[in-house]
């Protein structure tokens, strides 16, 4: 919500992986907010099959999590995600990658 105020982007919202990945294949959107632990597909699995889509280099996907751990920033880096946040979020710091990224 409050990224689609200041920025006035449009924001679709899925409650599953599943949802995610058959919006992101309509809709083609130029950023991906996503949680790791989605139900039915996780947020590393999402990543990868958005990933397979073709021109998807384009959308920035970046992973929500509660997970810090080299482990978990390894994981995210391999399945294509371009920025892993940990969570509660640094809104400023979201904002500023952006900025550099798609608002430009």
């Amino acid at each position: 919500m409050l990224l689609r105020i200041e920025c006035a982007h449009s924001v679709d919202i899925a409650y599953t992986g599943l949802q995610a990945l058959q919006i992101a294949n309509i809709r083609r959107p130029d950023v991906v907010l996503l949680d790791l632990g989605l139900p039915i597909m996780n947020g590393y699995q999402v990543a990868e099959a958005i990933r397979s889509i073709p021109d998807s280099d384009e959308i920035v996907i970046i992973a929500i999590t509660g997970h810090n751990h080299p482990e978990d920033l390894e994981a995210s880096k391999a399945a294509g995600i371009d920025l892993h946040l940990t969570k509660p979020v640094d809104i400023r710091h979201l904002l500023s990658y952006l900025s550099g990224r798609v608002m430009s």
